[in-house]
């Protein structure tokens, strides 16, 4: 199932959002700033229009980002000509997104079920399949996504795959230890995945325990991504063999996670399945200079200008078109 999406030099440097410090997030200025610099890769989130039209926005809602109450999924894309990012930008559509720049690569988050369709379509227009991964924080939306493309896609993990990682395998050296794990249901796993922190629970605490994932996950999940069955029972294996069964299955080809729970046991993890680690969104010096000691392959940042900074002061910076 190899795509061309990771074959440029590593570490890959990410423009969340188009690098959203710069420029309001996820706006034409924002893209072409970080094109600008030399990255080949921008991060991005896509909702879907009532008619079907795919746009780069990460909310369901218009009002943080435009100042305009409704949700996307219920507003026709012709009614958002007169909205702006932030007063100053018109919202991009992905498709003209993938036109401006060709040889550019997106790392595509869905936000909602509705954009699953429209995004199968735009990449049959574009032909874009080698120059996009696929992600979600919801594992039925990715498997969904999967199913609706006509082409294998780079893919991440979703979060309770990632976890499962974690928890997989020989353990490696110890992780720091950090409190309790067992508040880290799925129910809050959002919650859990977007304020991940130093000394916070969830799923990648270190004391979480595959029990408590598998109890966490919603019926069907933990089981289907571990190789088993959706019918509640003991918590599935999460062995070597069993992890690197489910990433041939389901062409998973990467892992994103919060920065602060990046170890060098969960890179080693990873790199025995065939993974690449991606660490978001780390918009500061000291944390990136950490995470590329550790090994990591790729970093997700809106201080695009410090990133590339860091990784050219390492011989780590690969600018697009060079070379």
């Amino acid at each position: 199932m190899a795509t061309a999406f990771l074959d440029h030099p590593r570490p890959l440097a990410f423009a969340h959002r188009g690098g959203a410090a710069h420029a309001p997030e996820n706006s034409w200025r924002a893209f072409e700033h970080a094109v600008g610099l030399g990255y080949r890769y921008l991060e991005t989130d896509v909702q879907a229009t009532a008619d079907g039209v795919l746009i780069a926005f990460h909310d369901r809602t218009l009002a943080r980002v435009t100042g305009h109450p409704g949700r996307i999924a219920r507003t026709a894309y012709r009614e958002l000509g007169g909205l702006l990012i932030d007063g100053t930008e018109p919202i991009p559509r992905l498709e003209d997104l993938l036109g401006a720049w060709p040889g550019t690569r997106f790392n595509i988050d869905v936000k909602d079920a509705s954009a699953i369709g429209p995004l199968a379509q735009v990449l049959r227009r574009t032909n874009a399949w080698d120059r996009v991964c696929v992600v979600s924080f919801s594992t039925s939306r990715l498997r969904a996504t999967r199913r609706a493309l006509d082409r294998p896609v780079c893919m991440a993990a979703p979060p309770l795959g990632a976890a499962m990682v974690r928890l997989g395998g020989s353990r490696g050296p110890r992780d720091s230890r950090g409190p309790d794990g067992s508040r880290g249901a799925l129910r809050l796993q959002r919650r859990a995945w977007r304020s991940a922190g130093p000394g916070r629970s969830g799923l990648f605490s270190p004391a979480a325990s595959p029990a408590a994932v598998s109890m966490a996950a919603p019926a069907g999940d933990a089981g289907a991504l571990a190789g088993g069955s959706a019918a509640a029972g003991p918590p599935p294996d999460y062995s070597p063999r069993l992890l690197a069964e489910w990433v041939d299955r389901t062409g998973v080809m990467c892992l994103q996670v919060p920065h602060s729970v990046v170890t060098s046991s969960l890179i080693a993890r990873a790199h025995t399945l065939g993974l690449q680690l991606h660490a978001w969104t780390v918009n500061d010096r000291p944390t990136m200079e950490r995470l590329l000691g550790l090994g990591v392959d790729g970093i997700m940042t809106d201080e695009t200008v410090a990133l590339k900074d860091v990784l050219a002061s390492r011989g780590q910076w690969h600018p697009h078109g060079a070379g």
